[in-house]
């Protein structure tokens, strides 16, 4: 499991969730700006601002981003789809068989 730190509680720009914890998606546990995060609600693509509040990438910029790190959308890609199929997966655990 990735760690996280918590910081100043702050609205998704896409789902308006409130969010108080961020982690890289690398998996840094402290993001700085510039950093790639996910909100773990609705998986919008996040980036980490000069104030460490989540705002939406500048058009381009994740491109960019790609183009100068080549497994970073491979990276975004799985977690992204983590987020998307733990939303829609019931979170009670299946009954145990003796």
């Amino acid at each position: 499991m990735t760690r996280a730190t918590r910081v100043t509680p702050a609205l998704c720009p896409f789902c308006a969730h409130t969010l108080d914890t961020m982690s890289d998606v690398v998996g840094s546990a402290k993001p700085a700006p510039g950093d790639w995060s996910i909100c773990l609600r609705c998986a919008g693509l996040l980036v980490v601002g000069s104030d460490l509040r989540p705002v939406k990438p500048a058009l381009g910029l994740y491109e960019a981003a790609c183009a100068a790190d080549s497994a970073l959308a491979a990276k975004v890609t799985r977690m992204r789809r983590a987020v998307l199929i733990g939303a829609a997966v019931d979170p009670t655990p299946p009954p145990t068989r003796h």
